[in-house]
């Protein structure tokens, strides 16, 4: 009955004291929470659960699984293991306790991931404020959880290219074919399978599963056994049974040997989806992938040629991400809508960086370069405090200036872009949102000011002769400024 009031976590305590862990699920009582009393033993665990927390002493038993001492060289060293803690799993947040009440401990914890650093001694762990910030830990992991499948799951697109695919994808999935998705590596191929499975099922009037299962990772043997019958089919929960009646979406097509290609061919071909259980069939539609296309699968030997038979695969190919300008504004909109942030935050050296950003192949790489940029929008702001905010009536004004600053052809060749001045490009942008404010508040400068970050007239001021005297040919092109400061 006790599990039933748990619906936090599971939470990972990896430590020596098994007091600690005892004391934290008896007061803790919300939250799952398991246990480990050593980093080896918490490898394990972490290979085969999902934990919304990690709570790690910093300071683990020195003593080996045989009782004798560590010497120097092999003293765990808890902060390294914080680092590999977050290398491994980086969207899961670590809380670190420590005897060590050492400022210099903390800094460091903090540079290596941790989240959250509490001193053990002074830990109170009925106290309601630590009970509260174990949820708002769980609670922000499962919200940027949400975040990041809406981002793999979504296909976010407006351009003829992506919307040629769906329509494609929908003709597909009332045909006996299985699919082959090529080039575009990140989100897209996954996005696109399930895309696939989903207008497929609702042609078929099924809800059957979409099962990943990279097969390039698995041993080639046990693969053997699976697709040949050889493996008790209904003992074992392989991919093959959770695949029954639905979609097995295979990536990395070009990882896999030929040989194992031609099986899984022969698999499809022969009709080799028989249930040996009731003798029913398996049905199961395969859809692959592949970061490359098919010219260079082929003259590399990547691809076995029976993939090529219409009869049996249908190719469906994703351009770059660099070649659909229409979707890249589109992606970034959509991108900041689901992270709560306006482009009225960022300041203009941010909408540069974005204007001059090499856009790149596929769209994982640019949620990566826009998580940078929220990471140092963030930084900016706790510098800034409110300065670094915009007047919310004034922000549909600032917004279409921000968004008119990045040029409607994004895509920039590496040659022409490296030629841009960037500090220009930063001036053009500010000295189009002072002679926009200035415009629209009629010459008002105290007005136009304070719609400009809550910043004073000669704060503006300083900044037009700043760059009137960086670029003193460029202030004669803003009308409004000129007039109002008589330039």
């Amino acid at each position: 009955m006790e599990n039933l009031t748990r619906s936090w976590g599971p939470i990972l305590i990896i430590d020596d004291e098994v007091e600690f862990f005892e004391l934290f699920e008896r007061f803790v009582d919300f939250a799952e929470v398991e246990h480990a009393s050593s980093p080896k033993k918490a490898a394990a665990l972490l290979t085969k659960n999902a934990y919304e927390l990690i709570i790690v002493d910093l300071k683990l038993d020195e003593r080996k699984e045989d009782n004798s001492i560590r010497n120097e060289d092999e003293t765990y060293k808890g902060l390294e293991y914080i680092k590999e803690l977050k290398k491994r799993y980086p969207h899961t947040p670590v809380m670190v306790i420590s005897k060590y009440e050492d400022f210099t401990r903390v800094l460091e914890a903090g540079k290596n991931g941790a989240d959250v650093y509490r001193w053990k001694e002074a830990l109170d762990l009925t106290e309601p404020e630590f009970r509260s910030e174990i949820k708002n830990l769980i609670k922000q992991k499962r919200k940027k959880d949400e975040r990041r499948d809406a981002c793999s799951n979504k296909i976010w697109g407006i351009s003829p290219s992506i919307k040629g695919i769906l329509v494609l994808l929908q003709d597909l999935a009332t045909q006996d074919k299985n699919l082959v998705i090529l080039g575009n590596p990140g989100f897209a191929p996954t996005r696109f399978a399930k895309e696939w499975h989903i207008k497929s099922m609702n042609h078929l009037n099924k809800d059957r599963s979409f099962i990943m299962e990279e097969l390039h990772n698995m041993d080639e043997e046990d693969i053997f056994e699976v697709l040949l019958g050889l493996a008790n089919l209904f003992k074992s929960n392989h991919f093959i049974k959770r695949a029954k009646k639905g979609t097995l979406y295979i990536p990395n097509l070009e990882l896999l040997s030929r040989k194992l290609q031609s099986l899984l061919i022969s698999f499809i071909k022969e009709g080799n989806y028989l249930d040996i259980r009731d003798s029913e069939l398996l049905s199961i539609r395969f859809a692959f992938s592949s970061t490359h296309d098919l010219s260079f699968l082929k003259e590399n030997g990547l691809i076995d040629p029976e993939f090529l038979n219409n009869d049996l695969f249908a190719f469906v190919k994703v351009p770059p991400l660099k070649e659909r300008r229409e979707d890249i504004r589109y992606i970034i909109k959509n991108w900041m809508a689901l992270n709560e942030m306006k482009i009225t935050q960022f300041n203009p050296q941010q909408l540069l960086q974005l204007a001059h950003y090499h856009y790149p192949y596929n769209e994982k790489e640019l949620f990566g370069f826009l998580e940078l940029i929220k990471k140092n929008h963030i930084e900016n702001s706790e510098k800034l405090g409110t300065k670094g905010q915009l007047i919310q009536k004034y922000d549909p004004y600032i917004e279409s200036i921000a968004w008119d600053s990045i040029p409607v052809d994004i895509s920039k060749p590496e040659e022409k872009a490296s030629k841009i001045d960037f500090n220009r490009e930063v001036a053009i942008v500010e000295l189009t949102m002072i002679d926009k404010a200035l415009d629209i508040h009629e010459g008002n400068k105290g007005a136009a000011a304070a719609m400009l970050n809550g910043r004073t007239p000669d704060h503006i001021r300083h900044m037009i002769n700043k760059h009137k005297k960086s670029f003193p040919g460029l202030i004669k092109q803003f009308l409004a400024i000129a007039k109002s400061y008589k330039l």
